[in-house]
């Protein structure tokens, strides 16, 4: 008899929707105390189970086309290198090859507003918001089309120096404008 492996992706996001049986079945379970629930099919670990049991690291096993299972070694310990070593067994990782100078080239930062942003935990919305930054700006500067003229950037050191002191400052300017108006 030969066995074929199926693997199923079971995507948590899209589960199909439960019966209304399994609802009720579910209702009547988170009904009961914990010590009315059957679980007589579950075998118990007793005393003895704990004395003789062995704990052991998790080890991976593959299926042969028989049937037997077979364990899978683990990865041996990484042997010290020199760094013309490690330089040496990057160059055979075809998926670790170093930048070349074109390919860095191409790269571009990311810009300080976009990092100081996601320090603060603030959306680009609450971020122009708070410190009073055009939205359109600051999506700009964020995806490198613009970037901070020179006033801008002080700003937004300023920002990233001490943010709450600035927006102590921007509150008390509102409220003197919106006073003196």
């Amino acid at each position: 008899m030969s066995r074929r492996t199926v693997r199923q992706m079971l995507d948590l996001e899209k589960m199909p929707p439960l019966s209304d049986a399994q609802k009720a079945e579910l209702e009547v379970l988170r009904a009961l105390p914990d010590d009315e629930i059957d679980t007589s099919d579950i075998p118990p670990l007793t005393e003895a189970f704990f004395a003789t049991a062995v704990r052991r690291p998790l080890a991976w096993r593959r299926m042969s086309p028989e049937g037997a299972e077979q364990p899978i070694p683990p990865a041996q310990s990484p042997i010290p290198m020199t760094a013309d070593g490690v330089d040496v067994a990057a160059l055979k990782d075809p998926d670790a090859q170093p930048m070349t100078d074109e390919a860095m080239a191409h790269m571009r930062p990311v810009p300080r507003s976009k990092t100081l942003r996601r320090v603060l935990g603030l959306t680009q919305e609450e971020f122009a918001a708070r410190y009073q930054i055009p939205i359109a700006t600051l999506r700009d500067w964020e995806q490198g089309t613009t970037e901070p003229d020179q006033p801008a950037r002080a700003y937004l050191r300023a920002i990233a120096g001490d943010p709450e002191a600035v927006e102590r400052a921007l509150q008390a300017l509102k409220q003197l404008a919106s006073s003196a108006g």
